[in-house]
């Protein structure tokens, strides 16, 4: 079976450079504002990108296994018709691409975005949340699209809704710590989705928007939990915290793995209620 392939990249993102690089987490850029938030988190990576690495090399790899056998893309890429009895195709399509260019800017992104991102969430968050991202903008071009389309038949491929849906959460993070580059990065959220709408740029506007959404409400929920726990721990235990409050809560854990899983029970009620299984 044949899709014709449609693309989901909007580039380039690193045309986002006001004084400074605006998601290093050491504070050289805005108001220094990425340091607050590695400590909101709790979490000290050593500027570390495991995960990020990870993540590129096993797109390359793949990206090299597309060339020599062509039959691997009619296999992971998504097709919102597809989706219902070939899940997998959710996540697995985040690894595919349409040439060089495509993952060149694909994976270039990720790893100006992650320089800052991983360290402030961690290593297994960051992964989670690319896995997550990934899932959700295929939701959204299967939300989005209808079965009288063509869209609804059409193969989409690419990490761009994964990268969109990190952009997404450090667009929260920013704003949670008032970072002076939330406006620059909303700016620059608004120019990349606008370039999917641009007539026969074959990208997929619907993977951006649902990858957006994704990790807004992926990192708003991280958030909520964390400020909750932290109401707790100042109700239960004001002397220890004015004794450290960088202390990082062993419960935090639970809260991050909780939000996820929200996040992926309401992916997976969307992408159901949109198949008419609910």
């Amino acid at each position: 079976m044949a899709f014709f392939s449609r693309h989901s990249d909007g580039y380039p993102y690193d045309s986002f450079q006001p004084g400074g690089h605006p998601w290093r987490s050491d504070g050289a850029a805005g108001s220094g504002r990425g340091s607050n938030a590695r400590r909101f988190f709790g979490i000290d990576n050593g500027g570390g990108h495991t995960s990020t690495s990870i993540i590129i090399w096993i797109s390359v790899i793949v990206a090299i296994a597309q060339w020599f056998i062509p039959a691997i893309s009619q296999q992971l890429a998504f097709a919102p018709f597809l989706g219902m009895v070939q899940p997998w195709r959710f996540v697995t399509s985040a690894l595919l691409h349409a040439g060089f260019w495509h993952i060149f800017f694909n994976m270039y992104a990720l790893w100006l975005i992650a320089k800052g991102l991983e360290p402030i969430l961690g290593k297994w968050r960051f992964m989670l949340l690319y896995v997550l991202a990934a899932v959700g903008g295929n939701v959204g071009v299967v939300l989005l699209s209808s079965p009288r389309l063509a869209s609804w038949y059409g193969g989409t491929v690419g990490a761009s809704g994964a990268v969109f849906g990190l952009f997404g959460a450090l667009l929260v993070i920013f704003h949670s710590v008032k970072s002076d580059s939330t406006i620059p990065l909303l700016i620059l959220i608004g120019i990349n989705l606008v370039m999917g709408f641009m007539p026969g740029s074959g990208i997929s506007w619907q993977s951006h928007v649902g990858g957006l959404v994704t990790g807004i409400v992926a990192a708003w929920l991280v958030l909520q939990f964390r400020r909750i726990g932290r109401r707790k721990r100042m109700l239960s235990s004001a002397h220890a915290v004015a004794r450290d409050p960088r202390r990082r809560e062993p419960n935090y854990v639970v809260r991050d793995l909780i939000a996820y899983a929200v996040v992926a029970v309401l992916l997976v009620v969307v992408a159901a209620w949109r198949y008419g299984v609910i």
